[in-house]
């Protein structure tokens, strides 16, 4: 079953949420335009990144699934007759998590993920994450949702240095997951290597399709440098990247045709996971 996929790595966000509502369904326009049935965006997409900064009144950027830019996003969704998915910043019952929707060609929220694994690493003397005062772990755990027949998984960011998560989804019959992400580079350049080497191990080590979109640009001085880099990447030939983009300053749109196929074919070459289910099966049933 051939499946197109589209990459929205945007370019630095605005303070106001509906404006970037409004890219966001600018960018799901022409991903429908090029054919494709499902689109990705980064890690708090609807706002800037702002944990980066240490501050006090960060859930202004916070905000409910009833907000009107979600709305919007939804309804724009089901006038194109695409499936979208997009992080965002959320706030439920005074609780605040770092988010992801996933919305099918009917407009309906089909499955919703919270990031599990908050951050909070010290890159250097210069540069930090406070993610972990800002946000509660994940509650949801790892679910996976079937559109157009085609089993999504997501993951945020820092998600993808854990392998626990992409095994338990795998497990659970996930073809595609996509990881959102906003990642910058703090001047450090392993850190774009290391976002390369570990999605394709994801995708290579549990047989799926891994997609990854990061943000790219300078975010009114938030992010302190975005690299972009957002790829799209199959699980046979020890993960190997399909497409990519280098990093931008604009909103960019990556669309790349994937042949599932090629998860049997994977599985079939390397069969890690027929071997890890035979013995761990019980333990992944609880997951």
């Amino acid at each position: 079953m051939e499946y197109m996929v589209a990459a929205a790595q945007m370019g630095p966000n605005s303070e106001d949420v509906m404006v970037n509502a409004k890219r966001i369904c600018d960018m799901m326009a022409k991903a429908a335009d090029q054919g494709a049935d499902i689109v990705a965006f980064p890690e708090m997409s609807l706002s800037v990144y702002y944990c980066v900064d240490y501050m006090r009144d960060y859930y202004k950027y916070h905000i409910s699934d009833d907000h009107l830019a979600i709305k919007m996003i939804r309804e724009k969704a089901k006038e194109l007759g695409i499936n979208v998915a997009f992080g965002y910043a959320e706030e439920a019952d005074k609780i605040y998590y770092n988010s992801a929707l996933l919305i099918d060609r009917k407009g309906k929220v089909a499955g919703k993920y919270r990031k599990v694994h908050i951050p909070s690493p010290m890159v250097s003397e210069h540069a930090a994450n406070f993610e972990k005062n800002y946000f509660a772990a994940g509650n949801l755990g790892f679910p996976v949702v079937e559109v157009d027949g085609v089993k999504i998984g997501m993951q945020i960011c820092y998600d993808r240095h854990m392998p626990e998560g992409y095994r338990v989804m795998a497990y659970h019959g996930a073809d595609i997951v996509f990881n959102m992400t906003a990642t910058v580079s703090y001047g450090v350049g392993w850190r774009s290597e290391a976002w390369e080497l570990l999605l394709r191990a994801r995708a290579f080590e549990n047989g799926i399709f891994v997609v990854g979109v990061n943000k790219s640009g300078d975010e009114e001085g938030h992010g302190k440098g975005y690299y972009g880099h957002s790829m799209v990447i199959t699980p046979v030939d020890a993960g190997k990247i399909l497409s990519r983009l280098d990093t931008t300053t604009e909103d960019t749109l990556l669309v790349q045709k994937i042949n599932l196929k090629d998860i049997h074919e994977a599985r079939n070459r390397v069969g890690w996971m027929r071997d890890l289910v035979a013995q761990e099966r019980a333990w992944y049933d609880g997951v």
